[in-house]
């Protein structure tokens, strides 16, 4: 089959354990070839593309298992068709309390699909239904890019008959869920046609292990990044950590362009595997800036030995990678965490490398006592979003390390 290609090339590369499972669950979903023509069948008779084409492809799938399509033939064989049959309309919410009738206004449309939006009373008036396995307590090793591609959440099934746009709603534009908004566009609802496109699953792979922290075991101290080695990958903790994602990430993080236009660079990337080369020079020039922090004191490093935990102190974004050299927890503080108005709150993250170095469930409930809004999953948490945190960075190391030692 096409995916035994595949499964040789992420032997090669060592990918881990994220891009197998997702692989498996892939290879399950385009195992037979009838199945593959079944989903042809249901693209024509949405009228996505003429009959003719529609033979074409039967024959080539008809052909074996040897199919392996070039990342940009389903573009070419399909056409603009497939990729924009359903109108969306993508929104960022804004987390901030001043903010909320903005939000309100966007709900009162009633056809809002939620994809990651952590604030709970926002994620119940979605009413498609929220995207976010990893959140909600569904499956905290699930992306909700997995979630799009494989089509665990049906939202043809709800929205089908709707004439009207749907919005597509998330708290944090970021890889997951701007990734999972450009699957949605592409897919036409049908992820089965998507699986026979292994370069997509790939990056999507690799944006789900970076997005769920599925990283395996910590790998013990390792330097920390240099002027000879800017990308010291043994402790990245993100996708800003890692070159090959961190262009992408700055490209769908960039507020200053409409969410619309970043939703489409994102389709673009995982089709090609190419982004705008300014975001490329942007984070290469970041990476120097936050070598040179490290080389002059400003970013400040503290390694608490009861309970395993580094502090980190930074105004970069670096601030779990640069832990996670030292220690499997990081309690990560950025004072100056720039909004996208302009304003600075700020902010603070703990992190674990995997789960089962510390409880953060019992660490959120504990900070939720003192400041409510407090969230995550079982191996990241934040302090509230879109406000400046009330609590000191020796309140936060006092919880983190009584939890430790429990």
């Amino acid at each position: 089959m096409a995916t035994k290609q595949f499964c040789n090339f992420i032997k090669e590369r060592n990918m881990g354990r994220k891009t197998n499972t997702l692989l498996s669950e892939c290879k399950a979903k385009a195992k037979h070839t009838s199945d593959r023509i079944e989903s042809l069948h249901r693209l024509v008779a949405r009228k996505t593309y003429p009959k003719a084409k529609f033979e074409i492809m039967r024959q080539r799938v008809r052909k074996g298992d040897n199919l392996l399509f070039d990342p940009l033939e389903i573009y070419r064989f399909f056409g603009e068709g497939v990729w924009n049959a359903t109108k969306f309309e993508f929104v960022a919410l804004d987390p901030r309390p001043e903010n909320a009738q903005v939000n309100e206004t966007i709900f009162s449309s009633g056809k809002v699909l939620g994809v990651e939006v952590t604030i709970p009373k926002y994620a119940k008036q979605c009413t498609y239904g929220n995207i976010d396995p990893q959140h909600t307590g569904k499956d905290s090793t699930q992306s909700a890019i997995e979630d799009v591609l494989l089509g665990k959440y049906d939202f043809y099934a709800h929205a089908h008959k709707e004439p009207q746009r749907t919005v597509v709603a998330t708290i944090r534009p970021d890889l997951d869920s701007v990734g999972a908004m450009a699957l949605l566009k592409m897919r036409d609802f049908d992820a089965s046609i998507l699986l026979l496109v292994s370069d997509i699953v790939k990056r999507v792979a690799k944006i789900a292990q970076a997005d769920t922290f599925t990283h395996g075991e910590w790998p013990g101290p390792q330097p920390l990044p240099s002027r000879k080695n800017p990308w010291a990958s043994g402790h990245a903790a993100g996708a800003s950590d890692t070159r090959e994602l961190a262009a992408i990430a700055a490209a769908v993080g960039d507020h200053k362009i409409p969410l619309e236009k970043r939703v489409e660079i994102m389709e673009k990337w995982l089709i090609t595997g190419k982004e705008p080369e300014i975001y490329r020079e942007q984070v290469e020039q970041k990476r120097q800036d936050m070598i040179v922090a490290l080389e002059n004191g400003e970013i400040k490093i503290k390694i608490e030995k009861e309970g395993n935990i580094t502090f980190v102190e930074s105004i970069h974004l670096a601030g779990l990678s640069l832990g996670y050299a030292s220690s499997p927890v990081v309690i990560a503080y950025n004072p100056r965490l720039k909004l996208k108005k302009g304003e600075s709150i700020q902010k603070f993250t703990i992190a674990q490398y995997k789960e089962g170095y510390i409880d953060l469930g019992k660490v959120r409930e504990k900070l939720q006592k003192l400041e409510p809004g407090w969230g995550g999953s079982p191996t990241i948490i934040g302090s509230p979003q879109g406000v400046s945190s009330k609590l000191t960075p020796e309140q936060i190391i006092a919880v983190v390390k009584r939890v430790s030692q429990t």
